[in-house]
């Protein structure tokens, strides 16, 4: 990682921290997690109360356009934002999640059918985007005019509750991520 993504994440880190929002490496996640983490529910919690550890929906999954969100306790990303920002909007509050409170969007790729409503979704919410060098490149304007917002991929990293790997796929695209 370059020096400018290393001050560019640590910038991610502390906009993260101020929100509540995690940004540490997995090892600061070890060490803050606790028996009363958010996203481990006692067993003596009443049956209204627990949650999964891990819960995923796919908003969209075609050549159409992909949207797919994780969530971990109170910790919740995107992964691709490839259909309407107003479609992102209407199934992320449908699962009770307000757009606004995304740890951050996850971009595998840059291809359209994986980023087609992002400019618009980070015209009308404050999140971050996390994307490697080349994906982030290749978006061309929306990286222009949303760059203090990238996050630059680790190989893992630790957001809110969620650990995240990231691995190269194959694919005819700038550099790939699977996570």
């Amino acid at each position: 990682m370059t020096a400018a993504e290393e001050a560019l994440f640590r910038l991610a880190q502390e906009v993260a921290a101020a929100r509540g929002k995690g940004g540490e490496t997995p090892a600061e996640c070890a060490r803050v997690r606790t028996p009363d983490c958010p996203s481990v529910i006692p067993e003596t919690a009443a049956p209204s109360e627990r949650r999964p550890l891990l819960e995923m929906a796919t908003l969209a999954t075609s050549s159409k356009g992909n949207a797919t969100l994780v969530r971990a306790g109170d910790t919740a990303v995107l992964v691709d934002a490839g259909i309407s920002a107003r479609r992102l909007t209407q199934g992320l509050q449908g699962l009770g999640i307000t757009p606004g409170s995304l740890s951050g969007v996850f971009l595998t790729h840059e291809h359209r059918d994986h980023v087609a409503g992002l400019a618009n979704f980070l015209k009308r919410y404050d999140v971050p985007v996390y994307a490697n060098q080349a994906t982030w490149e290749a978006l061309g304007d929306t990286a222009r005019t949303y760059a203090r917002r990238r996050v630059p991929l680790r190989e893992e990293m630790c957001v809110g509750s969620l650990v995240i790997r990231r691995f190269a796929i194959s694919h005819d695209a700038a550099d790939p991520s699977g996570f």
